[in-house]
Protein backbone atom coordinates (compact mmCIF):
# COMPACT_ATOMS: atom_id res chain seq x y z
CA UNK A 1 0.00 0.00 0.00
CA UNK A 2 1.35 3.42 -0.93
CA UNK A 3 -0.13 6.69 0.29
CA UNK A 4 0.23 9.45 -2.26
CA UNK A 5 -0.32 13.16 -2.76
CA UNK A 6 -0.93 14.48 -6.26
CA UNK A 7 -3.18 16.97 -8.06
CA UNK A 8 -6.45 15.09 -8.09
CA UNK A 9 -7.32 15.11 -11.75
CA UNK A 10 -7.39 12.04 -13.94
CA UNK A 11 -4.29 12.94 -15.98
CA UNK A 12 -2.13 13.58 -12.89
CA UNK A 13 -3.26 10.37 -11.21
CA UNK A 14 -2.62 8.28 -14.32
CA UNK A 15 0.85 9.85 -14.69
CA UNK A 16 1.72 9.23 -11.03
CA UNK A 17 0.51 5.63 -11.17
CA UNK A 18 2.47 5.01 -14.37
CA UNK A 19 5.69 6.24 -12.75
CA UNK A 20 5.18 4.04 -9.68
CA UNK A 21 4.39 1.01 -11.83
CA UNK A 22 7.43 1.60 -14.03
CA UNK A 23 9.65 1.86 -10.94
CA UNK A 24 8.20 -1.43 -9.71
CA UNK A 25 8.91 -3.18 -13.02
CA UNK A 26 12.49 -1.86 -13.02
CA UNK A 27 12.97 -3.53 -9.65
CA UNK A 28 11.47 -6.83 -10.73
CA UNK A 29 8.14 -6.34 -8.96
CA UNK A 30 4.64 -6.85 -10.30
CA UNK A 31 2.85 -3.44 -10.40
CA UNK A 32 -0.40 -5.23 -9.59
CA UNK A 33 1.00 -5.94 -6.13
CA UNK A 34 1.00 -2.20 -5.33
CA UNK A 35 -2.16 -0.37 -4.28
CA UNK A 36 -1.91 3.43 -4.42
CA UNK A 37 -4.27 5.45 -2.22
CA UNK A 38 -4.45 9.20 -2.87
CA UNK A 39 -4.94 11.25 0.31
CA UNK A 40 -7.76 13.81 0.41
CA UNK A 41 -8.90 16.08 3.24
CA UNK A 42 -12.47 17.01 2.29
CA UNK A 43 -14.57 19.70 3.92
CA UNK A 44 -18.05 18.20 3.87
CA UNK A 45 -20.98 20.56 4.39
CA UNK A 46 -24.75 20.32 4.40
CA UNK A 47 -25.50 22.28 1.23
CA UNK A 48 -24.02 23.86 -1.88
CA UNK A 49 -24.85 27.27 -0.41
CA UNK A 50 -22.78 26.52 2.69
CA UNK A 51 -19.90 25.38 0.48
CA UNK A 52 -20.04 28.61 -1.53
CA UNK A 53 -20.01 30.66 1.70
CA UNK A 54 -16.91 28.90 3.07
CA UNK A 55 -15.06 29.29 -0.21
CA UNK A 56 -15.89 33.01 -0.40
CA UNK A 57 -14.79 33.60 3.21
CA UNK A 58 -11.42 31.94 2.55
CA UNK A 59 -10.53 34.17 -0.41
CA UNK A 60 -8.53 36.72 1.62
CA UNK A 61 -6.83 34.96 4.55
CA UNK A 62 -5.63 37.20 7.41
CA UNK A 63 -2.32 36.87 9.25
CA UNK A 64 -3.80 34.64 11.96
CA UNK A 65 -5.08 32.22 9.33
CA UNK A 66 -1.71 32.24 7.55
CA UNK A 67 0.00 31.32 10.84
CA UNK A 68 -2.48 28.50 11.46
CA UNK A 69 -1.77 27.10 8.00
CA UNK A 70 1.97 27.34 8.66
CA UNK A 71 1.54 25.37 11.89
CA UNK A 72 -0.49 22.69 10.13
CA UNK A 73 1.98 22.44 7.25
CA UNK A 74 4.84 22.24 9.76
CA UNK A 75 3.33 19.04 11.12
CA UNK A 76 2.88 17.52 7.66
CA UNK A 77 6.40 18.50 6.59
CA UNK A 78 8.12 17.69 9.91
CA UNK A 79 9.68 21.16 9.64
CA UNK A 80 8.83 24.28 11.66
CA UNK A 81 7.75 26.82 9.04
CA UNK A 82 6.64 29.32 11.67
CA UNK A 83 10.24 30.38 12.37
CA UNK A 84 10.86 31.32 8.73
CA UNK A 85 10.46 34.79 7.21
CA UNK A 86 7.06 34.68 5.51
CA UNK A 87 8.00 37.57 3.25
CA UNK A 88 10.88 35.65 1.64
CA UNK A 89 10.82 32.71 -0.79
CA UNK A 90 10.87 29.20 0.66
CA UNK A 91 14.34 27.66 0.82
CA UNK A 92 13.87 23.94 0.11
CA UNK A 93 17.15 23.31 1.95
CA UNK A 94 15.21 23.61 5.24
CA UNK A 95 13.64 20.21 4.56
CA UNK A 96 15.48 17.05 5.54
CA UNK A 97 15.91 14.17 3.10
CA UNK A 98 13.18 12.24 4.96
CA UNK A 99 10.46 14.80 4.15
CA UNK A 100 7.91 13.70 1.56
CA UNK A 101 8.53 15.32 -1.82
CA UNK A 102 4.82 15.07 -2.48
CA UNK A 103 4.08 17.11 0.65
CA UNK A 104 6.59 19.77 -0.40
CA UNK A 105 5.04 19.90 -3.87
CA UNK A 106 1.60 20.21 -2.30
CA UNK A 107 2.80 23.31 -0.44
CA UNK A 108 4.49 24.97 -3.42
CA UNK A 109 1.73 24.05 -5.87
CA UNK A 110 2.07 25.76 -9.23
CA UNK A 111 4.20 28.59 -7.83
CA UNK A 112 7.95 28.97 -8.32
CA UNK A 113 9.25 28.52 -4.73
CA UNK A 114 12.50 30.29 -5.58
CA UNK A 115 10.71 33.57 -6.29
CA UNK A 116 7.39 33.28 -4.42
CA UNK A 117 7.18 34.54 -0.81
CA UNK A 118 6.28 31.85 1.71
CA UNK A 119 3.26 33.94 2.73
CA UNK A 120 1.85 33.55 -0.79
CA UNK A 121 2.29 29.76 -0.66
CA UNK A 122 0.58 29.59 2.73
CA UNK A 123 -2.19 31.90 1.56
CA UNK A 124 -2.89 29.60 -1.37
CA UNK A 125 -3.23 26.68 1.07
CA UNK A 126 -5.72 28.68 3.13
CA UNK A 127 -8.01 29.37 0.18
CA UNK A 128 -10.69 26.78 -0.36
CA UNK A 129 -12.24 25.53 -3.59
CA UNK A 130 -15.38 23.67 -4.58
CA UNK A 131 -15.55 19.97 -5.30
CA UNK A 132 -18.21 20.61 -7.92
CA UNK A 133 -15.84 22.53 -10.21
CA UNK A 134 -12.73 20.56 -9.14
CA UNK A 135 -10.98 23.61 -7.66
CA UNK A 136 -10.90 22.14 -4.15
CA UNK A 137 -12.53 19.83 -1.66
CA UNK A 138 -15.44 21.77 -0.15
CA UNK A 139 -18.85 20.34 -0.93
CA UNK A 140 -21.66 18.03 0.02
CA UNK A 141 -21.30 14.30 0.61
CA UNK A 142 -22.96 13.68 -2.74
CA UNK A 143 -20.51 15.94 -4.57
CA UNK A 144 -17.56 14.23 -2.90
CA UNK A 145 -18.96 10.82 -3.84
CA UNK A 146 -19.15 12.06 -7.45
CA UNK A 147 -15.44 12.95 -7.29
CA UNK A 148 -14.42 9.56 -5.91
CA UNK A 149 -16.51 7.78 -8.53
CA UNK A 150 -15.12 9.94 -11.33
CA UNK A 151 -11.49 9.35 -10.33
CA UNK A 152 -12.09 5.62 -10.13
CA UNK A 153 -13.59 5.49 -13.63
CA UNK A 154 -11.42 8.04 -15.46
CA UNK A 155 -8.05 7.40 -13.78
CA UNK A 156 -8.26 3.67 -12.94
CA UNK A 157 -7.54 4.76 -9.38
CA UNK A 158 -7.08 2.14 -6.63
CA UNK A 159 -8.71 4.22 -3.92
CA UNK A 160 -8.90 7.29 -1.72
CA UNK A 161 -7.63 7.81 1.82
CA UNK A 162 -9.51 10.36 3.94
CA UNK A 163 -7.25 12.19 6.38
CA UNK A 164 -7.11 15.26 8.58
CA UNK A 165 -9.54 16.81 11.04
CA UNK A 166 -11.46 14.42 13.31
CA UNK A 167 -13.90 17.06 14.55
CA UNK A 168 -17.24 15.44 15.54
CA UNK A 169 -19.04 17.26 12.72
CA UNK A 170 -16.53 15.88 10.19
CA UNK A 171 -16.94 12.34 11.52
CA UNK A 172 -20.74 12.70 11.42
CA UNK A 173 -20.76 13.84 7.80
CA UNK A 174 -18.41 11.03 6.74
CA UNK A 175 -20.12 8.18 8.60
CA UNK A 176 -23.76 9.28 8.43
CA UNK A 177 -23.85 11.04 5.05
CA UNK A 178 -20.93 9.99 2.83
CA UNK A 179 -20.66 6.29 3.71
CA UNK A 180 -24.30 5.42 2.83
CA UNK A 181 -23.94 7.14 -0.57
CA UNK A 182 -20.72 5.27 -1.36
CA UNK A 183 -22.28 1.97 -0.35
CA UNK A 184 -25.38 2.56 -2.47
CA UNK A 185 -23.11 3.20 -5.46
CA UNK A 186 -21.07 0.06 -4.80
CA UNK A 187 -17.88 2.06 -4.16
CA UNK A 188 -17.45 1.19 -0.48
CA UNK A 189 -17.67 -2.39 0.74
CA UNK A 190 -20.11 -3.31 3.52
CA UNK A 191 -18.03 -5.92 5.35
CA UNK A 192 -14.51 -7.23 5.79
CA UNK A 193 -13.35 -10.18 3.75
CA UNK A 194 -11.34 -13.15 4.91
CA UNK A 195 -7.58 -13.59 4.92
CA UNK A 196 -6.42 -11.17 7.61
CA UNK A 197 -5.04 -7.64 7.43
CA UNK A 198 -3.12 -8.03 4.14
CA UNK A 199 -6.11 -9.43 2.27
CA UNK A 200 -8.45 -6.78 3.66
CA UNK A 201 -6.08 -3.99 2.61
CA UNK A 202 -5.87 -5.42 -0.88
CA UNK A 203 -9.68 -5.57 -1.04
CA UNK A 204 -9.87 -1.74 -1.25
Amino acid sequence: MQLALAPLDAASIRDYRARIHEAARERGRDPRDINILFAIQPVLVSSAQEADRLVAESANPDDATILTVAERQSSDLETDLTVLDFEKPLDRAVFGDHVSQGSIQRLTGKFDPETTPLKTLLGAQARLGRISDRTGFVGTAGEFADLIEDLGESADNDGILLWGDLHPVTVHRILDELVPILRRRGILRTEFGGGGLRANLRDF
